[in-house]
């Protein structure tokens, strides 16, 4: 049993972490090989993701004396506060100092970052380099932060904390279910590429307000319904209050499917949620939530352009809730995949802060890349238009389709992806 235990998944990170643990209890093996402690540990990423909690852990394992600096309010002091922290904590050396939420210790832009906070921490940190004194800090934004201050030498060991996926996801929402009521039939799966892109935080209010939901209907046990719930109304703001009819949810329906069916043929498993809304306060709607398209831009730009080549197949426009929007940024895509890439030659080089505005020239290259994917995006459709139909009418009789749902259609479908004049296929 050890304080990590509390720590579900990051196990590369808790492994890289025990090394410098073992090295401060064994100080005497790693000074006969004249190993220094490492100066600092960096901890960095986005809120909610247990930065702080790893820190105590790490602090709770060394059972060492430990001072914390962290700026609950404003205070003229704060300097002050910083100093004499560093000084405590050489004085009862060997110590830790915990920086918790550094990036917040000063209210800065990113053009100037030479706040007296930060250059206060850097001289606390200088004044213990030759002592037993580990410095550990945590960051919500580290471009925040000067790189003087975060260089090695005072930061010598440097994590990127990110949202958990795979089987560490799965860990954590099994853990956070673990407390609450719920019904046999929660798909772990489907759960973990639901919430894809979360941090622990929201993945924890999204099972907790699951449960809310079915409190509120008397249930004795939340669903995965109450699940998909929240995720559609909470996270994607879908409103189901008002009728409204005036729009073709039918086109709604196949602006989404061609979304998904696009992403699921260039990247298999990639579509976590699909869904549309039939009612709301404005008008119809939907999204596809997609866990990973291996961040590929021309997979992102024929997903974008898969609305319209649908509704130029289907209804011989493109006058759609959402298409011009995905123009906009299959246009955005394309551009700086020519301008910032030198794809078709240093000529066409350059970003818009130095060329605000296309050459005409610049502008048919442009215009001649989105007619090609476009074109591909209509291929793709066509040869897997079965399977767009099949995803199209499952959303208008359910409104929400999840991975295993789109894996049910795929293989009812008997689909067989291949490769056929740089177009991928399901067939």
């Amino acid at each position: 049993m050890n304080a990590f235990d509390k720590v579900i998944g990051y196990d590369n990170i808790k492994e890289q972490i025990f090394k410098i643990i073992d090295m401060v209890k064994n100080r005497e093996i790693y000074n006969e090989l004249g190993a220094k402690l490492p100066s600092g540990i960096l901890l960095s990423g986005k809120p909610g993701l247990g930065k702080t909690l790893i820190a105590n852990c790490f602090v709770e394992e060394l059972g060492l004396p430990y001072y914390m600096v962290r700026r609950d309010k404003s205070d003229s002091n704060f300097i002050g506060q910083i100093k004499k922290t560093f000084e405590k904590a050489k004085l009862n050396a060997p110590s830790v100092v915990l920086l918790d939420d550094m990036d917040k210790y000063a209210n800065i832009d990113y053009r100037h970052k030479d706040a007296p906070e930060f250059i206060a921490v850097q001289s606390g940190i200088d004044s213990v380099s030759d002592s037993d004194v580990i410095v550990l800090a945590t960051v919500n934004d580290i471009d925040k932060l000067p790189e003087s201050l975060v260089r090695t030498g005072r930061f010598d060991y440097r994590f990127t904390i990110e949202e958990p996926t795979g089987e560490d996801a799965a860990k954590i929402i099994r853990y956070f279910l673990s407390s609450r009521k719920m019904t046999e039939d929660i798909n772990i799966e489907d759960l973990c590429r639901m919430v894809s892109n979360m941090t622990c935080a929201e993945i924890e209010t999204v099972i907790n307000k699951a449960t809310m939901y079915a409190g509120m209907r008397r249930k004795s046990h939340a669903e995965m319904s109450d699940l998909v719930q929240v995720v559609r109304e909470e996270y994607f703001d879908f409103d189901n209050s008002h009728q409204n009819a005036r729009i073709d949810v039918k086109k709604v329906a196949l602006h989404e499917a061609a979304h998904a069916v696009v992403s699921e043929v260039l990247c298999q498993g990639s579509v976590g949620m699909v869904a549309i809304k039939k009612i709301g306060d404005k008008s119809p709607g939907g999204f596809v939530h997609t866990c990973g398209t291996d961040g590929d831009i021309s997979s992102l730009i024929l997903i974008s352009l898969a609305s319209k080549a649908a509704m130029d197949l289907y209804y011989g426009d493109s006058q759609n809730y959402g298409v011009s929007e995905d123009l906009q940024m299959a246009y955005a895509m394309v551009k700086d995949s020519i301008l910032l890439t030198s794809k078709y030659g240093f000529n066409y080089y350059g970003s818009d802060a130095y060329r605000p505005m296309l050459t005409q020239e610049q502008r048919i290259v442009v215009a001649s890349e989105l007619e090609r994917y476009s074109n591909q995006a209509r291929m793709i459709l066509i040869k897997n238009c079965d399977f767009l139909d099949a995803v199209s009418d499952a959303l208008l009789k359910h409104e929400t389709l999840l991975y295993s749902d789109i894996q049910s259609i795929k293989s009812r479908l008997n689909a067989v992806y291949e490769y056929e004049s740089g177009v991928t296929g399901l067939i």
